[in-house]
């Protein structure tokens, strides 16, 4: 769809009409979509069990914050890493989704997982 659309509101007072408000709306049609490749934290297998590895984005070598977090973004694990960027994690957690949050070098990056 692409062209303008138009509604009114009118507010009352159960007498008379106080005010008539207007909204219009323009959209224009899209052709195409960029797609864009995330740079950050890569989750596998997803959705998992519990077990699964994960590769870090470079952090330049530096220390990194690796948090897991509720879909409500209640805390559930929280550790500092260093070294490597391929790590192995293995927690037990109720089937749902989460997500692993990676801090390091003033950069975050979040990735969804599910477990089932």
């Amino acid at each position: 769809f692409s062209g303008t659309l138009s509604a009114s509101i009118q507010v009352t007072d159960g007498e008379r009409t106080s005010n008539v408000y207007r909204l219009e709306v323009t959209v224009d049609l899209i052709t195409a979509v960029e797609e864009t490749r995330s740079v950050g934290v890569e989750v596998y297998p997803n959705p998992n069990r519990g077990k699964f590895k994960f590769i870090l984005p470079d952090s330049g070598g530096g220390d990194a914050t690796v948090r897991i977090l509720d879909s409500t973004g209640s805390v559930l694990y929280e550790g500092e890493i260093s070294g490597t960027l391929a790590r192995e994690a293995d927690v037990q957690i109720p089937a749902g989704v989460y997500f692993l949050e990676v801090m390091s070098a003033g950069s975050r990056s979040v990735r969804k997982f599910i477990v089932h």
